[in-house]
């Protein structure tokens, strides 16, 4: 007589995997082992995730942005003061290469 897998045993087995992915997951989040620097390289996996994870959400949010039809010169001068102030340092401007580290 052949024995079958109950529907408790399957369900059993899929509760416990999932635990267990989720242990494993704080486990990693938690203890800091895994190298989250941008200039190691990543796991295919991860790699995947964060990129698809970054596209998807500027995709999702860039849709409710409304773009002003005129742009006064003090605004433009005020933008350009941020930029340079936060992220020219990684990102370079006009004239400006980005920083080599933030390459990575």
């Amino acid at each position: 007589m052949e024995k079958h897998p109950t529907i408790v045993g399957v369900v059993g087995g899929v509760v416990g995997t999932i635990l267990l992915g989720i242990v494993v997951w704080l486990t990693i989040a938690y203890t800091g082992v895994y190298n989250v620097a941008a200039s190691d390289q990543h796991f295919d996996a991860v790699r995947w995730t964060l990129d698809t994870t970054m596209h998807r959400s500027v995709a999702n949010r860039a849709g409710g942005v409304d773009l002003p039809e005129n742009v006064s010169e003090d605004l433009l001068a005020e933008g350009a003061g941020h930029y340079a102030e936060s992220c020219a340092h990684c990102h370079g401007g006009p004239g400006q290469e980005p920083a080599g580290w933030s390459r990575g």
